[in-house]
């Protein structure tokens, strides 16, 4: 049944990498026909919040952590090493607990000091969820997933690909553990990464590139007749003043710069270096979650996108431990 489930699953992995690249040979020619961007850009509001909430928010997942690995080695760990590793299966639940609680530590904290307590405040800057999240999600998904995991087998074959959630379920191979790492994995893990990197780390350093160009332009010119033809963007003035309030047109947004998705995406990247060759395609899967969030200032079809490679991923792990291959 093991083996069964397995070529299924291999099968339909093999067709969905197809269907993806004739889903971007439409999409690509569809864009250059109507010289349109591949996802059209939305209006938000101005965030409210700066790089210095991701510094805040990276510490204090650090320090966690950090604290929820020390506080398992020191009740459930062997004293035989520095071997995170030497934990039984009811460590290595422990640790996946300990981990997610964490984790959704620093996501509370991180909330109730931004004020993002309501769900008026949340839907105003895209994260509360709606139903055309599911849609969106569901198209990335399917034109994203499989060239990250293409790029990712190819490379596997050439370094080979290490992850400490693995290495767990390796050593003790228990439905418990699986399903508490599972868990941590597909539900906390994405949750997030996806608020530090994409919301904090993008955001912010999306205001800092739009605070950046409205002070040129404002130098630039002091005819406001032309100052309005070449954007909606604020004056001078008004950009020191700028609130949660204050609108920020498509138009504006479909030329904002793309060195904050790389800037998140390569810090992305680095965060996983030591698992292989796993920061090449996990920098390849940010960049594209970077641009649907640059370009509908959406929180949540991120967070499910990355939720759906991470489930992916862990169910084609769990038939190949079972199948032995």
């Amino acid at each position: 049944m093991a083996s069964l489930a397995l070529w299924a699953f291999n099968f339909f992995a093999a067709a969905a990498g197809i269907a993806s690249l004739i889903g971007w040979v439409l999409l690509g020619r569809r864009s250059l026909r109507l010289a349109r961007p591949l996802l059209a850009a939305e209006a938000r509001r101005v965030p409210f919040w700066s790089l210095a909430e991701f510094f805040l928010g990276f510490g204090l997942w650090l320090v966690c952590s950090t604290a929820a690995v020390v506080t398992v080695r020191k009740y459930w760990g062997s004293g035989e090493g520095d071997d995170w590793l030497q934990l039984d299966a009811t460590g290595f639940v422990a640790l996946a607990i300990a981990g997610g609680v964490a984790n959704l530590l620093v996501l509370a904290c991180l909330m109730v000091q931004m004020g993002l307590t309501s769900s008026a405040t949340l839907r105003r800057y895209g994260f509360w969820p709606r139903r055309s999240d599911l849609l969106l999600s569901g198209v990335v998904a399917f034109l994203v997933i499989p060239p990250v995991l293409l790029v990712a087998d190819l490379l596997g074959r050439v370094v080979e690909y290490e992850h400490e959630v693995l290495d767990a379920i390796q050593r003790e191979p228990t439905f418990m553990v699986f399903f508490s790492m599972a868990v941590g994995t597909i539900v906390i893990a994405p949750l997030l990464e996806e608020f530090l990197f994409r919301a904090l780390l993008q955001g912010g350093a999306q205001r800092a590139a739009r605070a950046a160009v409205v002070n040129d332009r404002g130098q630039e010119t002091n005819d406001r007749q032309e100052s309005a033809k070449v954007s909606d963007l604020p004056t001078e003035s008004e950009a020191s003043e700028i609130g949660d309030t204050l609108p920020i047109p498509a138009t504006e947004v479909a030329g904002w710069p793309w060195w904050p998705i790389l800037l998140s995406s390569g810090l992305f990247a680095v965060m996983h270096i030591g698992q292989g060759a796993a920061p090449i395609p996990l920098f390849l899967f940010s960049v594209a979650m970077g641009y649907v969030y640059r370009q509908t200032g959406r929180l949540w079809p991120c967070i499910l996108v990355h939720a759906l490679l991470n489930a992916f991923s862990m169910v084609g792990f769990g038939l190949q431990m079972l199948t032995g291959d």
